[in-house]
């Protein structure tokens, strides 16, 4: 669910608005599942870029559409993989430590406590792998093994 919230500012002069987006934990384990697969045992700022890309697609879908997350993420895959990979990855569990540490940054980065080092990316790609499609967005980052565009 989005939502937005808007509040006057201290010297109420101005309203500041907030996007309030609320996931249920089916979802959440969607993204993590998402961003383990793509992370594999990297490190936490290619875990927070991913997972931010996965939101600012997920929030860009909805000024169109009503998107899920499930196609949020396959999305992604697919063009991250260069097609290779389409669906995240099996169910995880509290066992699996890369899930996890991609759970937690989900979280952080869904809820806002997290910025975005990706500067508002909804795509991404290995960097060591040709994409067609890249060639019409504006690449705003390189972390770890990948270029996220937008």
């Amino acid at each position: 669910m989005l939502r937005v919230l808007c509040q006057s500012d201290e010297n109420k002069t101005q309203a500041v608005c907030t996007m309030l987006i609320t996931l249920a934990f089916h979802d959440l384990d969607l993204c993590a599942r998402t961003v383990k697969l793509l992370t594999g045992e990297g490190a936490d700022d290619l875990r927070t870029a991913l997972a931010s890309t996965l939101r600012n697609r997920f929030v860009a879908l909805t000024q169109q559409q009503t998107p899920s997350i499930l196609h949020v993420c396959q999305a992604l895959l697919h063009e991250a993989t260069g097609g290779a990979v389409s669906r995240p990855g099996d169910i995880a569990t509290f066992s699996d430590v890369e899930w996890c540490r991609a759970m937690a940054m989900n979280c952080l980065v869904w809820s806002g406590d997290v910025a975005d080092p990706t500067n508002g990316a909804t795509s991404c790609h290995r960097h060591d792998m040709k994409a067609p499609w890249a060639a019409r967005r504006d690449a705003t980052a390189l972390i770890g093994a990948y270029i996220f565009l937008r």
